[in-house]
């Protein structure tokens, strides 16, 4: 009989069969010996069952025939043909106990072929454990071991062990197969799915896989406890624009299958589609979040004191990080643990920017020191190194290629903007492996490139897989397929300054707007500072001082009032103020009743501008909120406003700020304290 880790050995062998002992001991973590005796034993096994011809060096016996005809031996395994070690012993009973509530050790000992000894050896180790999920465990008579704990502890534990067990893998279905059918209980996640493709229609996003099977296996736990009517009275409160949507699509699941879901059910799912990551995401609530908005414009700043380049003018790096930093802090607000592995050595590949990445981070106090780290401040070191090695111009009609990755936005974008920079394609879209069957515009894609293993990819279309951090093996691959390098990137100021030497003075926005239109991400936009400067964020008729008002659509629309009338926004810009402050204002208020109402930039803002409107009585905007100062921007491209909002948020949160507003100062009073702070 094989042992899993032997299982997991052929595996590895059948992705590649040049694989060396000492790399195969490394991996699992066992000695040299341990893996030739192992190697000796799959050899055996394979012979007996005539897959291979001689039991030894049978890895140099693979060829496509015998890997199909060994792959189908595996997927014809049960777990009785599998010789059990006590970590996969422990590890069944364990994910049994929990998903299935009750435990006999009698009749899982038979099970298994071990004695009731055994068994109860392992279940005295569970019961150490279950202290650390808030679970515990009582014997009642006919039942055996009974699962105790409160509704939200079991949720949450049966999601963890859902998470953990539902990845589609031969060692998964193995030993947790008969499991995961007497649990599932013939449940059809049809319904699910439907529910999950209407929340990502309505939020404007696209989950990764990974965030995609851990909203689903939640919604799946609620679904099967709310059947036996367990029921989950979460009472703490939550306001967000997602949970919003999750209430108002509940209907579909309700309908399906005929069960109630209720509102701690949407409350715990909402967070994690909050602390989620992205493939593609336009309106998530946390695009409001003022204070990380800083933050994050803020640690940009550091880095590039840091590493010498300034890259506060990068709108790809503000709008990456943003994505990516703010649900890790949505997570540690809620004191939500999710791991986010990173499958190679980013420290290794970037030192420098690794440090001044990890440097930045300290000293923005933008983490908490006592969580672990490791694996965010690889990632951000991405973001940053995506930056740095923008550029790359090709000659050749490039390829249309669709990029396939299951790892989020951050490793997406990695491989996205290398491609790009270093290649003659053009990355129609970055998806989940989830959505490449019903992805819309699949005419359009010449070549599907991914990180995924081929055998999970079931496509028509042409699909090449590569290492996330490109390889020499990748690339020759890439050339292979057509896919050629590229030349350097150009500055858009110098593109710029050559044709307007050259040609009669016009309009130079509208010029501008043409080339990065035409050249995409071939251009180095560098203008952006240039433009900030030459305009006037704040002038003195954008403050305001009134004595009340009667509601707080009211003070939006006064505050907004300066902006609509100097021609910085439509009229049309100050409906969506109003909408957006309205669904996400719990992430506009930054402190001593100062809200920051805006919206998205699009066709309606004209340029970048700020006013400010300050209540002598303050206006209620919810029962733990009131407004007394408002600052009301609109931003040309989501980025130029940033130097001036870090300066007035500063501001409003002074000293000195507190006391003019206690000492009634005129309004020319208060813009001359303004005007000299940004």
């Amino acid at each position: 009989m094989l042992t899993f880790r032997e299982i997991d050995i052929i595996v590895d062998l059948l992705k590649n069969p040049y694989r060396t002992v000492d790399s195969l001991a490394s991996k699992f973590g066992v000695s040299e010996r341990t893996v030739r005796y192992d190697l000796e034993t799959i050899g055996d096994v394979l012979h007996e069952q005539g897959l291979v011809a001689s039991p030894y060096d049978f890895s140099e016996q693979i060829d496509e025939t015998t890997k199909k005809a060994i792959g189908a031996f595996l997927e014809d395994l049960s777990v009785d043909e599998v010789l059990l070690q006590s970590k996969e012993r422990y590890l069944l009973m364990k994910a049994t106990f929990i998903l299935m509530g009750k435990l006999n050790l009698t009749h899982f000992s038979k099970k298994l072929g071990v004695t009731r000894v055994t068994v109860k050896n392992d279940y005295d180790h569970l019961l150490k454990e279950l202290p650390q999920l808030y679970l515990d465990s009582v014997l009642k008579h006919k039942q055996g071991f009974v699962l105790m704990g409160t509704e939200k502890n079991i949720r949450d534990a049966q999601w963890k062990i859902l998470n953990g067990i539902s990845e589609e893998t031969i060692h998964n279905k193995l030993l947790f197969g008969s499991l995961l059918d007497r649990y599932m209980n013939d449940l059809d996640v049809k319904g699910v799915s439907q529910y999950l493709s209407g929340i990502q229609d309505k939020l404007g996003c696209v989950f990764s896989d990974e965030t995609y099977r851990t909203i689903r296996n939640y919604l799946i736990v609620c679904l099967l406890r709310n059947k036996k009517g367990a029921v989950n009275d979460t009472s703490a409160s939550f306001d967000s624009y997602e949970l919003e949507v999750l209430k108002s699509e509940k209907k579909i699941l309700e309908n399906y299958y005929g069960v109630g879901i209720s509102e701690g059910d949407l409350i715990e799912t909402a967070k994690r589609v909050i602390s989620g990551k992205y493939i593609k995401l336009t309106d998530m609530s946390y695009h409001y979040w003022v204070e990380m908005d800083k933050s994050v414009y803020q640690l940009i700043r550091t880095f590039s004191d840091l590493y010498g380049v300034d890259l506060t003018k990068d709108k790809e790096l503000f709008e990456g990080l943003s994505n990516h930093i703010k649900p890790i802090l949505f997570n540690i607000r809620n004191n939500i643990e999710i791991s986010q592995p990173v499958d190679y050595d980013v420290q290794s590949e970037y030192p420098d920017v690794y440090d001044c990445t990890l440097r930045a981070l300290k000293q923005s106090d933008l983490l908490p020191t006592e969580r672990k780290i490791d694996e965010e401040v690889a990632l951000i070191t991405i973001h940053f190194a995506v930056a740095l090695n923008r550029g790359i111009l090709s000659e050749k009609k490039p390829k249309n290629v669709l990029v396939v990755c299951s790892q989020g936005i951050a490793v997406s974008k990695l491989l996205k903007q290398r491609l790009e920079r270093e290649f003659s394609v053009r990355v129609i879209d970055t998806i989940p492996l989830h959505y490449l069957s019903g992805f819309p515009d699949k005419q359009a894609v010449d070549l599907v490139i991914t990180t995924i293993d081929l055998q999970e990819v079931k496509t028509d279309l042409p699909v090449l897989r590569v290492n996330t951090m490109l390889t020499d093996e990748d690339i020759r691959l890439l050339e292979k397929a057509g896919i050629m390098k590229t030349t350097k990137k150009i500055e858009l100021s110098q593109l710029v300054s050559t044709i307007d030497s050259n040609v009669e003075v016009g309009n130079n926005k509208e010029l501008i707007k043409a080339l990065k239109e035409k050249f995409g991400s071939f251009i180095l936009d560098d203008l952006i500072s240039a433009e900030k400067e030459s305009s006037s964020q704040l002038p003195r008729t954008h403050l305001q001082i009134i004595d009340e008002v009667e509601n707080w659509e009211e003070a939006v629309r006064a505050a907004t009032d300066p902006l609509v009338k100097h021609d910085y926004v439509a009229e049309s810009y100050r409906e969506k103020v109003i909408e957006s402050f309205e669904k996400y204002g719990y992430y506009m208020f930054v402190g001593n009743d100062v809200a920051i109402p805006h919206a998205r930039a699009n066709e309606d803002v004209y340029k970048t501008g700020f006013s400010i409107l300050i209540l002598r009585k303050k206006v209620a905007y919810s029962k733990d909120n009131d407004i007394k100062v408002l600052i009301s921007f609109a931003s040309a491209d989501n980025l130029e406003h940033l130097d001036t909002l870090v300066d007035l948020m500063d501001l409003v949160k002074s000293e000195a700020f507190m006391q003019a507003l206690d000492e009634d100062q005129t309004e020319d009073e208060l813009y001359q304290l303004i005007s000299s702070e940004i």
